[in-house]
């Protein structure tokens, strides 16, 4: 019971930790969000991009590539936070060139 309840507080903090960034809880990532996960043992936190969702709906598990470079499945983000990733934006056209006056 007290490894449960102490996994539970330190989730509840970690998660307002996070939170204060202006992240969302990880309810529904996709491909490209970043995610941040708070330790349970007041480590440091993980930061990763997600390069697969493999449940329904944008829900975990989700393939992560950590800061680190390595790999890893998510199945349990109830420490984690995503961030949407930037929307893509559009290329920018160059204007066109003027005419060069011939005199």
């Amino acid at each position: 019971m007290g490894a449960r309840l102490g996994r539970a507080v330190a989730t509840t903090i970690g998660a307002a930790v996070l939170a204060t960034a202006g992240a969302q809880p990880a309810s529904a990532g996709d491909v490209g969000d970043t995610i941040h996960c708070a330790s349970f043992l007041g480590g440091q936190t993980r930061s990763g991009e997600i390069v697969a969702v493999r449940g329904e709906g944008g829900a975990p598990p989700y393939l992560v590539e950590w800061e680190d470079g390595r790999e890893t499945i998510l199945t349990d983000d109830d420490n984690c936070i995503v961030r949407a990733a930037p929307p893509e934006q559009a290329p920018v056209q160059p204007a066109p060139a003027e005419e060069a006056a011939t005199v």
